[in-house]
């Protein structure tokens, strides 16, 4: 074989591995993206969850503070019958 053939082969494999790797990259590229809008809606339910167990924090500590029947009816309810325990603010 020549070296003019050899060449040319091994030009042509460079132009073809530089196309298969501009697709890859397009491809990894777009996954990011796809992975970026989806990360929100993963985020979402973790927010509510924090969100209301806050909630459910709040109305226990003012139910256990004011002796609210209301309120412990509403903490007993969500909470299937336990009171949570408040967390204790740290001594000043």
């Amino acid at each position: 074989m020549n070296n003019r053939y050899v060449t040319s082969a091994l030009v042509g494999l460079l132009f073809l591995s530089t196309f298969v790797s501009a697709a890859l990259i397009y491809k990894y590229n777009a996954s990011m993206r796809t992975l970026q809008r989806l990360q929100s809606q993963l985020a979402g339910p973790d927010y509510a969850q924090k969100v209301m167990n806050a909630i459910l924090l709040d109305t226990s500590e003012y139910a256990r503070t004011t002796k609210s029947q209301e309120a412990e009816r509403i903490v007993q309810f969500a909470t299937g019958g336990k009171v949570p325990t408040p967390l204790k603010a740290p001594a000043k």
